[in-house]
């Protein structure tokens, strides 16, 4: 999956035409300023103090959080004057450059968070997960940041939000950082499980035997029941192992060798934050996450199915705010 995507990045800048495609994908190594004025972007780089010269280097290419290099801004600002969005605003008119596509990337409200009630609710039925993740993807900036939870009369549904996610090799990963805000609308890597009854069931999600240095890791599909999955601490939470750098999981840990950070539920009334290390629940469905965000596709898997629907039964954390 990951590959195709890499290998649109390069088909969408090309089916534009040369003297747009070619002209955005190279304009972050000299970008001249009538460029940018002519198709009336908001600047897609940070121009240098000399008004009298052109830009230096992109100093903060619009669609990368923490990576900074000629690849990564040389796409992020031909998509950026291609996208329509905060960052960078392609406005209509006859300028080839003037091109808008799919819709503003602004992430929509977000979703509420649980109560006390509801958080302790969670842990008497057993679906207050810890995650458990190599600490390395923290230096990244990729770790877990929200968990969303539908639950049901017979099962729940939890959605794991990640800030992003790193590819071992240094270049695919710029590139893939680039094109995944206008793909997907977001940086962020969404992953989902169901608990159904007595099994934890992987839509796709699945990592199997593979480890963090996995290259390409495959989405695997399976159900496993609880009493398989490693517990945590006297309250013998379930811990979901965060197995390869695309963030699959698994009911055992693969990487022995890694230090591991566990995050645990903050308490009702925190926010999501880096220093805590730990996750913030908010009330949710798969569906209603991915509703946030408005890319070119929205999601790369419908992970609810008729079947799972039937299994799960009525909802009956609805999405709205008790706080």
């Amino acid at each position: 999956m990951y590959s195709s995507l890499i290998s649109l990045a390069f088909f969408l800048l090309a089916s534009i035409g040369p003297s747009v495609g070619l002209g955005i994908a190279l304009a972050p190594l000299h970008p001249a300023r009538a460029f940018l004025e002519r198709s009336n972007v908001r600047r897609a780089v940070s121009v240098s103090g000399d008004e009298g010269g052109d830009p230096l280097l992109p100093v903060n290419p619009p669609f990368i959080n923490s990576r900074r290099s000629l690849l990564s801004g040389s796409v992020a600002a031909g998509f950026g004057a291609l996208w329509k969005g905060d960052v960078a605003s392609a406005a209509a008119g006859d300028d080839p450059c003037r091109i808008n596509i799919g819709e503003p990337v602004t992430p929509g409200d977000e979703l509420p968070a649980a109560t006390e009630k509801e958080i302790e609710e969670l842990h008497e039925k057993g679906y207050n997960i810890v995650v458990a993740c190599p600490s390395l993807d923290f230096k990244g900036d990729n770790e877990l940041a929200t968990v969303y939870v539908a639950v049901y009369e017979n099962g729940c549904e939890i959605t794991l939000l990640f800030l992003d996610e790193d590819r071992p090799n240094q270049c695919e990963d710029c590139l893939y950082d680039t094109i995944r805000r206008p793909l997907f609308g977001r940086h962020c890597d969404i992953e989902s499980v169901f608990i159904i009854n007595d099994e934890m069931v992987f839509p796709g999600t699945y990592s199997g035997e593979q480890v963090w240095g996995e290259k390409i890791p495959s989405h695997g599909e399976k159900s496993i029941q609880l009493d398989q999955f490693d517990r945590h601490g006297e309250e013998q939470k379930i811990i979901l192992w965060v197995n390869t750098w695309n963030h699959l999981l698994g009911e055992k840990n693969n990487n022995p060798d890694i230090d591991i950070t566990y995050q645990h539920a903050l308490p009702a009334g925190s926010n999501e934050s880096k220093e805590s290390k730990n996750f913030k629940i908010r009330k949710g469905s798969r569906n209603e996450v991915d509703a946030r965000y408005k890319g070119l596709m929205t999601s790369v898997s419908k992970v609810m199915t008729e079947e799972r629907q039937k299994a799960l039964g009525k909802r009956l954390f609805l999405k709205k705010s008790n706080e």
